[in-house]
């Protein structure tokens, strides 16, 4: 019983709170889900560990955190139990013949003497109690009990119910869900979904990426929007295809799919190709990566060795691709003769003019380009939603109950008096007496005016 006392207190409910939200803020301060070399590389390898070992990197599933949010479910569990034989009887109540007068709980109580005879009394006392808002239950030849917005005693218990449902759906999300990432070119389909800690976790169907498309701000290179057109596959038949965007994902089974970046695809033969222009034979040759083909009228023949769509030269004089935007074209060619192999040059698409070397036997210029793209997507999936959307749900309910309903409740005695009747009457509310109150005193002086007194406090 004292092991159930301690988790009554109110005290330990406020302690495990505060220490949730600070351990929140720590989840906020650290990045969630860190892969071990990038979080070596920023904390150094003996802070990762031991930040790793606290679960500082994985907060929100390591066993501290989940065991404070069970302690907390626990400590409100207990609380609602405890209450439940409470509300219970109150809401009940006038069903209950409590032995003698008045019944306990009601702090109102008054008494006054009505120039009725008790039959009378009591077929006119409906009509008026109605008008507060009461039915009409007689309990006994001399005796009624009454109420009004029971429902309101639930209120509170409720709304610990929605908190329970919450944290439900909080652990069984932590527990069963996941956040990661799915990387598909244009034609390609795939079912795995990579987190980042570099765990992996296969979809119980497939996903296509039919198409993607990026626009662009006038004269920038700064992306606008991009959209993918993907389609679902399950066992073999296609069951939703429809477009993403940024901030409007795919939903499917409870997982969702958010348009979250996207590249260029590894280059492979086939992938990229550049249409060249050649002078002074003015003709044309499509090559793909890798790919050579003749010069049409020469013995010459050209092929696309490199594609690099945002060219840069670093220090010591290594070339590679600045990003994945096409921003500055660049494709480097090898040029043959006979079958042997003669130079090699860079063509920049921006800059047709610019030749690299002072002798060459063509003229190159680019004269279009394409290369396949792919589409980054953020799969998220975490059955605890509707969960907690339905604690929600309950939270609202509890809240409202609490503070719009009162819980009023009203007995009344009648006894023969040899000047007519003596009325007794008690009554209480849930939250205060308030208007309630003047709403009784008014009624007994209509009825003969009030005598006696006694007020307490709400229950």
């Amino acid at each position: 019983m004292r092991v159930l006392s301690i988790f009554k207190s109110v005290k330990l409910a406020v302690a495990l709170i505060l220490i949730l939200a600070g351990s929140s803020v720590v989840g906020t301060l650290f990045p969630q889900e860190l892969p071990p070399r990038i979080g070596v590389q920023m904390y150094g390898e003996g802070p990762y560990r031991l930040l790793s070992f606290l679960g500082v990197f994985d907060l929100y599933h390591s066993r501290w955190f989940v065991c404070l949010v069970l302690l907390l479910a626990l400590n409100i569990l207990v609380c609602s139990v405890s209450r439940v034989r409470r509300t219970y009887r109150l809401t009940v109540w006038k069903n209950r013949r409590d032995s003698g007068w008045p019944p306990a709980g009601l702090p109102l109580r008054r008494t006054v003497q009505v120039p009725l005879a008790p039959d009378a009394l009591w077929e006119a006392l409906p009509g008026r109690l109605r008008r507060l808002g009461f039915g009409w239950t007689r309990g006994g030849p001399d005796e009624v009990r009454l109420d009004r917005g029971r429902a309101g005693r639930w209120g509170p218990e409720i709304t610990h119910v929605g908190f329970l449902v919450i944290i439900a759906g909080m652990v069984v999300g932590s527990l069963t869900g996941f956040r990661g990432s799915m990387d598909l070119a244009e034609g390609e389909t795939g079912d795995t979904v990579t987190l980042r800690s570099g765990r992996t976790v296969t979809l119980p169907f497939s996903v296509r990426c039919d198409e993607f498309e990026a626009t662009f701000f006038e004269d920038s290179a700064r992306p606008k929007e991009y959209t993918s057109w993907l389609a679902v596959i399950e066992d073999g038949v296609e069951r939703v295809a429809e477009s993403i965007e940024v901030n409007h994902p795919l939903k499917y089974g409870g997982y969702w799919f958010y348009q979250s970046t996207y590249g260029r695809v590894a280059p492979e033969p086939g992938d990229e190709w550049i249409d060249l222009s050649i002078h002074p034979e003015d003709v044309r040759v499509t090559l793909g990566l890798g790919e050579r083909r003749a010069i049409p009228g020469t013995e010459d023949e050209i092929e696309l060795v490199r594609f690099e769509p945002d060219f840069v030269m670093e220090e010591g004089g290594e070339v590679t691709s600045r990003s994945d935007e096409v921003r500055n074209v660049a494709v480097q060619v090898r040029l043959f003769h006979a079958g042997e192999p003669v130079y090699e040059q860079w063509v920049f698409a921006q800059f047709p003019e610019f030749h690299p070397r002072d002798r060459v036997r063509h003229r190159l210029e680019v004269a279009g380009y394409g290369f396949r793209e792919f589409t980054g997507l953020q799969v998220a999936f975490d059955p605890g939603v509707p969960v907690v959307w339905s604690g929600c749900g309950l939270l609202v309910v509890g809240i409202f109950l609490s503070f719009m309903v009162r819980h009023r409740r009203l007995a009344i005695r009648v006894e023969a008096d040899r000047d007519g009747s003596r009325m007794m009457l008690a009554a209480g509310a849930r939250g205060g007496l308030g208007r309630f109150g003047e709403s009784i005193d008014e009624l007994l002086r209509g009825l003969g005016g009030p005598s006696g007194s006694g007020t307490g406090a709400a229950t």
